[in-house]
């Protein structure tokens, strides 16, 4: 009887674990390596641009890759991204090392997307300004804090197996707002202080990404 009843048990313990370990894998998803190069001729005045070169993923502390919970980061590592912005009295142009460029764990894996899908997501590129209040300034496409409202999500196209593209532009196909951003600064060291909303800005932005064979 004892047997009987320890032998239930063990199967019970055995079910309930098979069972987490494929919830869990169907949460996550074998990352996915990328280079990434960031389209300068969609706009030559404003937006994120790059520093003349695409971003190779393991190259000069660059990092770029679809994560195992679905989402795309870049880190630009000692390169620099550029942030162009229309005439602001606050600020002129951001050119940073260590910029992250980033959307969000939403149960959305982009490295599983089908070919021809197009997806519509938040994206946040985040700079860090190098004062000493560590301050990070955030370029928001439906990302970060404030009211978000009125700004336009980036769309991702995957036109075939080996690349994606992230685009500002989606042509009303994520609604309105197309290429506008919210930049906002906020302090992450020191006596805390208030966020610094300088409200949406025209910000094109237009990322061709390319599995790394």
């Amino acid at each position: 009887m004892m047997k009987n009843k320890l032998f239930k048990i063990f199967t019970a313990l055995m079910l309930g674990l098979s069972l987490t370990i494929f919830t869990l894998a169907q949460r996550s998803a074998p990352p996915v390596n990328l280079n990434v190069t960031i389209d300068d001729g969609i706009n030559l005045q404003y937006g994120i641009h790059s520093d003349g070169n695409p971003y190779i993923n393991g190259q000069n502390s660059v990092s770029a890759q679809f994560g195992q919970y679905g989402y795309f980061t870049l880190n630009s590592g000692s390169r620099v991204i550029n942030a162009l912005y229309p005439p602001n009295p606050n600020f002129t142009q951001d050119s940073k090392p260590g910029t992250v460029i980033t959307t969000f764990a939403d149960g959305t894996f982009l490295q599983k997307m089908t070919v021809g899908a197009i997806v519509c997501k938040s994206l946040a590129v985040n700079i860090k300004l190098g004062d000493a209040a560590q301050t990070t300034r955030t370029i928001g496409y439906r990302a970060g804090r404030g009211d978000l409202s009125t700004t336009g999500y980036v769309k991702i196209s995957h036109p075939d197996i080996n690349t994606w593209i992230m685009e500002s532009n989606s042509s009303g196909g994520c609604g309105s707002f197309d290429n506008t951003a919210r930049i906002r600064d906020a302090k992450t060291k020191g006596k805390p202080s208030p966020d610094i909303d300088y409200g949406t800005y025209f910000m094109p932005l237009r990322l061709v990404l390319t599995r790394q064979l």
